[in-house]
């Protein structure tokens, strides 16, 4: 395993680092970072290393010296060195906060009440200026390359940027996912985000502040709205896309039907008259 350039180009010092070792990979899960989400589907997924187990239905930490136990030498050596990272970089108020990089990893316990045992999961970013969403399914997950063997994702964890939603059901998922592509629940967040130099940000709860009805597997409307989530996930993963600066924008042109259609049903949840109506 090495630090992926992307991120390190990105990120700011002290945090410029490279780790580069041997891990084994029974810690290897795949992510999903919020800026590579577009509508009803992602650009790629990245691995991550974590220190985590599977416990009951959600993850446990593993400390250095449960991993040493275990035999797990590799992922013991890499979390040594970036334990030593953070006590050396962090701030005097992260040093209260997070005694440890384990604290750090698990803030506000959002790692380990992540649910190892739902399959679907709908995401949508928690910053930016348009609301996207799209929904993973942890049993297809692609196989990342190591030394030149494909390997398989232990599963599928959140990231801190992104918020999310687990479920069992699948239509329930793509229902949940195609209110949050829709363009009424985002021109509704509007009046409720901070604004900064480039106009509206930061998302987070604001998409929940409305009234969306739980699915309803009887209910015709929500039967459709799911269908339309599905569709859409599989022609987003067939395209081929023109540019890579723009890819949320030219999904939502290739899209416009049926983001119109998803637009007339979620209109009717929440009564709001669209133009032409």
């Amino acid at each position: 395993m090495k630090t992926s350039s992307e991120i390190y180009h990105m990120v700011k010092e002290p945090w410029k680092i490279v780790l580069e070792g041997c891990v084994e990979d029974d810690f290897l899960y795949a992510t999903l970072l919020a800026w590579e989400i577009i509508p009803f589907g992602y650009i790629k997924l990245h691995p991550v290393i974590l220190p985590i187990r599977e416990h009951f239905n959600g993850y446990r930490l593993l400390n250095s010296n449960e991993l040493q136990r275990a035999g797990f030498t590799g992922a013991d050596e890499w979390l040594e060195k970036a334990e030593e990272i953070w006590r050396e970089r962090r701030t005097e108020k992260s040093k209260k906060r997070f005694p440890s990089l384990l604290d750090r990893l698990n803030y506000n316990n959002l790692l380990t009440t992540q649910n190892s045992s739902k399959r679907y999961v709908v995401l949508y970013n928690a910053t930016g200026t348009n609301l996207v969403s799209c929904v993973i399914d942890k049993s297809s997950l692609p196989c990342f390359i190591a030394n030149g063997k494909e390997v398989k994702p232990k599963g599928f964890i959140v990231d801190v940027k992104t918020w999310f939603f687990e479920t069992e059901n699948e239509m329930e998922a793509y229902y949940v996912c195609a209110i949050f592509n829709s363009e009424i629940i985002n021109e509704l967040i509007k009046p409720l985000q901070p604004r900064g130099l480039f106009g509206a940000r930061a998302i987070h709860r604001r998409p929940l502040l409305f009234a969306i009805p739980k699915y309803n597997s009887n209910d015709d409307m929500h039967l459709k709205l799911a269908d339309i989530g599905k569709e859409c996930h599989e022609k987003v993963k067939a395209m081929k896309f023109a540019q890579k600066n723009n890819v949320r924008a030219e999904v939502r042109n290739k899209l416009k039907g049926e983001i119109t259609k998803v637009n007339k049903i979620v209109s009717k949840f929440i009564n709001i008259r669209m133009e032409g109506e």
